[in-house]
């Protein structure tokens, strides 16, 4: 379908652009702790990788999933295990992180074996995994090639070259580990929209193009595709275990464990990603199964693989830009996966390998390294081309051309052994070293044995997808239960993380020189300035403190790694002495905080409002401030530092604070033994002076008690004052609310007896416009033959005035019935999307005659669009706006228009009439209501015209504004929204036939009617098209004349004697045995009757019946 050249042109111009994504990312480098929750959610994207884009539609295909398990089990994890991803950014932040394999060490005493270990697992894991997206590209590019090219083989090899060149140059542009990747992230976030903007760009091309919407899509594609489902009883199986891989794999893929923890700003990314990255995978699954439906129905003969129905289908279609579309999107689900789990994997291998290893050899051998910025750049630079290396060359060597699916849960399943490590070790404390080993063994040995040997012993069909789930489920459980049981048979627990770093030395210590050499060969020079002022100096035999080591530690492990930083800081760590020197200036030191602790309490309480007394486990004064003394109005010489309770209390007992004529040893003894036993208290005394203080006691760890005095006066006055202010407003309120009771039973009298007035007011109208019908039906009829038998006598201008009389009658009686189903609410729009010249083409056609009659000149501009609107309502709107435009113009001309807008089409009826002051504007389109120079001009209409449009372009939501000068005219435009349909374009409605004489030769029609009126036009109307008619009241008179059956039956809806017209056509039907083309007519207007038609397989028609209108449905129903 397309040459090698226009796809390499397509994926350069991507790269290009994802180029100047990133570069643009890392020009907002300056502000690098700016929390960004919208880059980040979409950042978590990377999940979703090349199988998420080709092989979720294989799955979907093979057991008919609605929504993807492994994006079921990420949601999971982020909506309900939310505080677990919260506990491991802190812990990861806190002590700069890198890696997975960083934070299960440090889990486990800060092991370089355990990093070691997992690091090599993830090696394992992550190479067949990155091979894979390889492999999607060049699958992608080898469907799409219009013939085979030399140049597609290596196509690996081209991605290979690129992805190592974007990662370097904004994977490892800095040496610090804790340093942010904005750039790639930026880059990474772009990846995510383009991925997810493709999938839904082609599940609506799918779904609205090849289909005409998701209904005739699963209507026509699931009956013949559940056979291939059925066969998969085991399905539910298959979906446990990979929502279970899903909730794993955010928390121990490596590329997911570095967007998620170590590139993240802080807890407001996470808490705005936690409903974003949900809502982002809700988007890739939306058109999941539609696509797989499409693809199994489609090509259910053909030997096409369900991983390449993304490309196959728009492919198929002859779609290029839906295909290239697609192929953009693959390319953005594989490279940002390879990019981000090559960079995370190599930073793994570099500081958990290769720098450790390195090290211990420089050490050991020369007893001193020469381990530098440039040596870590150069170092972690070699590890992410050899991953990238060897994913390639995997790819091309080993990879198998087995499903997607397959080779994603192989090595998803892998890394995801750490899930019962991670989890456990995070929340329970008594894990150790000996149960990381024997759970990790066990689930490995078990993965080994029923996921990764069944995979590759399958090398000419399909792996058991069953096997493979219940070797998921049997690694991951035994992992569990070999990790507790020998958690308990060893109990070594090692201390529980923590968010709060601390240098991993303890009971060791460092050189302050030690320290800062180390700290000035290795670190950068900014860094290693910041810790270590040239102001800054000790004694050279000194100890750093544990604050410096852990700051250098940190420093160290955002540059080299959490191992290395171990083996460097442990070669100049030594045994700590126990020196009198150091003793005495901890003394020092501590009795000056004791003094600057107290001075700081004695001014702070100084300050508060309250008065404040504190005692000491003796029950002497030991602090106080200034408001306690003003409170209690004593001598300064009685309080001092001291003084014992009970001296204070006796001389507040002698002032009367007691009570008058109270035993005051009694007293004061109550009241010291009741501190001393450390109870709380809290109440309130008022004073001789109505002064009311409240006090409360709490007593204080070690012994002592704290009491607060406040003078509560002015809030016990407030309090009194608002209790009686309540008991007045109560009363108030009593009588208050009688009257508005009172009030609201005339309002509801009032109310009933407008509401029946109302109803009884449309009942009349409603049964007074029916039996009115029924004689405008035969007049019109009448009135329809003697115009045309009078055409060029005497008597044409007598029947032209008496048919338009009959007209003018006949749109006062449904302008009266139109308000009646308004009002009623039984009018209720059916919406549908249709050419909007349905409409305007007829009302042109119609009131240009009636124009051109008057003398005037209607103007119509057609538009050629589609709009979403009911049809009738919208007709019934604009007949109503161009009949008020023709009546009140008396000269001058008209014009039907349409203006456009994105969203929106503003139809326009314009006319050159008296116009509306702007004062009169709001009453036109209220009831009944008419200008005067109107009513004295016309002298016709009820005033409803205006009202009926304005109320049902508030049941259609269509807005009507107006606007008129006086003695220049008047212009409505009507507001209707856009919309295009959803089926092959409709044609316009066709132009009326110019009526003729005899259409209805050799034709029996048989008219059912009980007004014998309308029997009589009916007949002579029928004859006169050359047609011969029965007329009957009911059907009995017709039941055993089968011999002749007739080509049509008319037949009115309401019959005598509760019959009706739907019963008297089915028992005719029954007694002939056989159906003939039927119209209903009723003078009713309810929607139920029209139904009813409709159901039978009738049409139908309103009375009174237009001959026009009539002559059309007989042509139709009949085909003539």
């Amino acid at each position: 379908m397309f040459s090698i050249w226009t796809l390499s042109g397509v994926a350069l111009v991507y790269l290009v652009v994802l180029f100047g994504v990133a570069i643009y990312g890392n020009k907002e480098r300056e502000n690098n702790n700016k929390q960004r929750p919208i880059v980040y959610s979409l950042a978590l994207g990377i999940h979703c990788t090349s199988w998420a884009f080709y092989g979720t539609v294989a799955q979907s295909a093979t057991y008919g999933w609605p929504f993807i398990p492994t994006y079921l089990g990420s949601i999971a994890l982020f909506v309900f295990a939310f505080p677990l991803l919260l506990k491991i950014a802190r812990v990861t932040q806190a002590n700069n992180l890198s890696s997975i394999a960083d934070l299960i060490g440090l889990r486990f005493g800060q092991s370089h074996v355990i990093a070691g270990i997992v690091t090599l697992i993830c090696f394992i894991g992550i190479i067949p995994y990155t091979a894979l997206q390889l492999v999607a590209i060049t699958r992608s590019v080898n469907i799409l090639l219009a013939e085979p090219s030399s140049w597609a083989g290596s196509t690996a090899l081209y991605v290979s070259i690129a992805m190592s060149a974007f990662t370097l140059l904004f994977g490892t542009n800095s040496v610090g580990l804790a340093d942010k990747h904005l750039g790639l992230m930026f880059a990474i976030a772009f990846q995510s929209l383009v991925k997810l903007i493709a999938f839904l760009i082609i599940g609506v091309f799918v779904c609205y193009v090849i289909f005409n919407g998701i209904y005739d899509l699963v209507g026509t594609t699931y009956p013949s595709t559940s056979e291939t489902r059925q066969g998969h009883s085991s399905g539910h199986w298959i979906y446990l275990s990979h929502m279970l891989l899903g909730f794993a794999a955010m928390l121990c893929l490596p590329r997911q464990f570095q967007v998620n923890f170590v590139e993240n700003n802080g807890e407001q990314e996470l808490r705005k990603a936690r409903w974003l990255f949900p809502l982002y995978l809700v988007g890739m699954n939306l058109f999941v199964l539609p696509i797989a439906l499409a693809g199994e129905h489609i090509f259910s003969n053909q030997n096409i693989s369900a991983d390449t129905y993304m490309l196959m289908l728009p492919m198929m279609e002859g779609s290029s830009s839906v295909t290239l579309i697609g192929f953009v999107g693959g390319l953005a689900a594989a490279s940002s996966m390879v990019v981000v789990s090559t960079l995370a994997v190599g930073i793994m291998l570099a500081n958990n390998l290769v720098t450790p290893i390195w090290l211990k050899i420089q050490i050991r051998a020369f007893s001193q390294h020469n381990l530098s910025s440039a040596t870590l750049m150069a170092v972690r630079r070699l590890t992410i081309v050899i991953v990238i290396a060897l994913s390639y060359f995997y790819s091309v060597y080993v990879s198998q051309y087995s499903p997607l699916v397959n080779s994603g849960i192989v090595s998803m399943s892998l890394v995801a052994q750490f899930l019962p490590t991670l989890t456990l070790g995070l929340l329970w404390s008594r894990g150790n070293k000996s149960s990381f080993f024997v759970g990790l063994t066990a689930g490995v040995t078990l993965w080994a044995l029923m996921v990764l040997w069944p995979s590759l012993s399958a090398s000419a069909a399909t792996p058991d997808e069953l096997s493979i789930a219940l070797g998921v489920f049997c690694s991951l459980l035994a992992n569990f239960i070999a990790y507790i049981i020998t958690a308990y048979l060893t109990p070594q627990p090692i201390k529980q993380l923590i968010a709060t770093p601390t240098h991993s030395l303890q009971g060791w210590a460092i050189r302050f020189e030690h320290l800062e050499a180390l700290s000035q060969r290795t670190l950068l020079s900014e860094q290693h300035e910041n810790l270590f002022p040239q102001a800054v100096s000790s004694p050279p035999n000194d100890y750093a403190s544990d604050q410096l080591v852990t700051q250098v530690e940190l420093a160290l492990t955002n540059q080299v790694g959490r191992s290395s930083a171990q083996i460097l800081l442990n070669v100049i760590a030594e045994t700590k002495p126990s020196e009198m020197h150091q003793l005495v200036d901890l003394v020092e030191d501590a009795s000056q905080s004791y003094q600057f602790n107290q001075e700081l309490l004695q001014s702070s309480i100084q300050h508060i409002e309250q008065g404040i007394s504190v005692v000491d486990r003796d029950l002497k004064l030991l602090a106080w401030n200034q408001r306690y003394i003003e409170l209690f109005d004593f001598p300064k010489e009685l309080i001092k530092a001291g003084v014992s309770l009970a001296e204070l209390l006796e001389f507040n007992a002698k002032r009367g604070y007691f009570g008058d004529n109270v035993d005051i040893d009694k007293e004061v003894n109550k009241r010291v033994e009741h501190i001393r036993n450390g109870s709380r208290y809290r109440y309130r005394r008022t004073g001789k002076d109505n002064r009311v203080i409240e006090l409360q006691g709490n007593p204080m760890p070690g012994g002592g008690f704290v009491t607060t005095y406040a003078d509560i006066t002015e809030y016990i006055q407030a309090q009194k004052a608002l209790e009686d202010a309540k008991n007045t407003l109560e009363h108030r309120v009593v009588e208050r609310t009688q009257k508005i009771q009172q009030v609201n039973e005339q309002l509801h009298d009032a109310k009933l007896e407008a509401d029946k007035a109302n109803e009884s007011k449309t009942k009349f109208l409603a049964a007074a416009g029916h039996d009115l019908m029924q004689p405008f039906n035969a007049a019109s009829l009448f009135a329809a033959m003697l115009e045309q038998k009078t055409v060029d006598t005497e008597l044409s201008q007598t029947s032209k005035g008496l048919v338009q009389s009959l007209n003018s009658a006949e749109d006062l009686l449904t302008s009266l019935l139109d308000m009646t189903k308004l009002e009623t609410g039984v009018l209720s729009p059916k919406m549908r999307s249709f050419e909007l010249r349905e409409v305007t083409d007829s009302l042109a056609q119609e009131f240009g005659v009636l124009a051109n009659e008057k003398g005037l000149e209607l103007d119509y501009i057609p538009a050629n669009v589609s709009v979403f609107s009911d049809s009738k309502l919208l007709k019934r709107v604009l007949q109503n706006l161009i009949s008020n435009a023709i009546r009140y113009t008396k000269q001058g001309r008209l014009l039907l228009g349409c203006r456009r807008t994105k969203d929106n089409i503003f139809i326009q009826v314009i006319d050159t009439g008296p116009g509306i002051p702007e004062e009169q504007q709001a009453m036109v389109f209220e009831e009944f209501k008419q200008l005067e120079q109107n009513i004295q001009e016309q002298g016709q209409g009820l005033g409803l015209g205006l009202t009926i449009v304005d109320k049902i372009s508030r049941l259609l939501e269509h807005p009507v504004t107006l606007k008129s000068i006086p003695q220049k005219g008047t212009s409505f435009t009507l507001s209707v929204t856009r919309k295009q349909l959803s089926t092959s374009k409709s044609e316009l409605p066709a132009q009326r036939e110019n009526a003729t004489i005899g259409f209805l030769a050799n034709k029996h029609i048989v008219v059912i009617d009980n007004d014998s009126q309308v029997l009589e036009a009916m007949r002579q109307l029928i004859s006169s098209w050359g047609g011969t008619a029965t007329c009957v009241a009911e059907e009995s008179s017709l039941l055993n004349n089968s011999s002749e059956l007739p080509n049509l039956i008319l037949a009115d809806f309401h019959l005598d004697h509760g019959h009706t017209g739907v019963q008297a056509v089915t028992n005719l039907f029954n007694a002939w045995g056989k159906s003939v083309p039927t119209i209903l007519n009723s003078a009713n207007y309810n929607e139920d009757i029209r139904q009813q038609a409709i159901d039978q397989g009738f049409a139908f028609l309103n009375k009174p019946l237009k001959a026009g209108t009539l002559k059309r449905a007989m042509k139709k129903a009949m085909e003539i």
